[in-house]
């Protein structure tokens, strides 16, 4: 008998442990290893492609992700790759120390800017960014570096917290509308230092920083602010379905910006999370293998429009943490400088 259950135990262990492990490889949120794993066994392409899918879902915030997948394609294509190139030197920069994080975020916004329209920024723009820049600065402890940078350099860095989430022509997304005024929505999610959420529209505050989940309404044709309001998620289901009903009763058409202070995961109930999809948001992280818009203390950032299809809102995301290293707030907005207003 107890050779049977010898046996049958073997037997257990040769089949459960493979597929467990094939299991573990293949969670979304291990796309690291995986990665790692297909590159080692000759599947280039196909770990190449597993760690960008892995960067566009979980938007980790170490620098080991960007740099591997830097030096891989360039060792296929032997050409740089300049998105990865300039978010690598970025998450470098959070971990980084003094002069070395300061000439990090410098390189990084120089290679970032060379993307920029060619078009000179009104004042009215300056105020806002360096106001955000800074935001960034303080909570890396270089504040004063980012305050004396160019515009284009602030700009530049903004855009990339959020993983190029910034259009310079108006556009809101892939949503088809352009927005006749300058927004941009800064979102600080978890710890105290990254508290600095606001909702800017035309260099005029709409949102705060206590805890909650921060909308406005936005007229597509003059810019002005028809509604707005604050709802801490975090607290209650209530709160959710308050905020929920706030999104239905928007008109078609509206741009509705949204942005997280500290936490609003907790309750973030699926009505809540169907209303946000009616402007054109959609889950793009995952939590516990799992589609989501952001998970628990998450830095979230969102522009979009309504009655725009699913996916084509702007949305910008930190995780409180990855692999040890603490996420940072994120910025996404649209502005209109090119020279020719299109």
């Amino acid at each position: 008998m107890w050779l049977v259950i010898a046996v049958l135990f073997a037997g257990f262990n040769a089949v459960y442990w493979p597929v467990r492990a094939h299991q573990i490889q293949n969670a979304p949120d291990n796309f690291m290893s995986h990665a790692s794993y297909l590159y080692a066994h000759g599947a280039q392409t196909q770990a190449i492609k597993r760690l960008k899918e892995g960067i566009a879902r979980f938007h980790p915030v170490c620098p080991e992700p960007y740099q591997v997948l830097a030096e891989w394609h360039f060792k296929e294509t032997k050409e740089n790759l300049p998105w990865c190139m300039a978010a690598g030197y970025f998450y470098q920069a959070l971990r980084g120390e003094g002069k070395t994080r300061s000439s990090l975020l410098t390189r990084a916004a120089e290679m970032e800017s060379t993307e920029l329209p060619k078009a000179i920024i009104k004042p009215e723009i300056k105020q806002p960014v360096s106001l955000l820049a800074g935001n960034l600065g303080l909570v890396w402890g270089v504040g004063e570096t980012l305050l004396t940078l160019p515009v284009e350099r602030q700009l530049a860095i903004l855009s990339l917290s959020g993983g190029n989430s910034i259009d310079f022509h108006g556009r809101i997304g892939r949503t088809g509308v352009k927005s006749p005024v300058n927004i941009l929505v800064q979102s600080g999610g978890g710890r105290a230092g990254r508290y600095c959420t606001h909702l800017l529209v035309r260099g005029r505050e709409y949102a705060g920083n206590r805890r909650g989940f921060y909308a406005i309404l936005i007229d597509p044709q003059s810019g002005q602010v028809t509604q707005m309001g604050m709802f801490d998620v975090w607290q209650s289901e209530e709160e959710a379905a308050r905020m929920e009903n706030f999104l239905k009763d928007a008109p078609t058409g509206m741009i509705g910006a949204f942005a997280v202070a500290d936490e609003a995961s907790v309750n973030l109930t699926s009505g809540l999370e169907n209303a946000l999809s009616t402007f054109g948001l959609e889950p793009r992280t995952f939590i516990n293998s799992q589609p989501a818009l952001f998970g628990l203390h998450y830095s979230f950032a969102a522009l979009g429009v309504k009655g725009a299809a699913e996916d084509t809102a702007v949305q910008a995301w930190s995780p409180d943490e990855f692999d040890g290293c603490e996420g940072h707030a994120v910025t996404c907005g649209t502005l209109r400088l090119a020279e020719d207003g299109t």
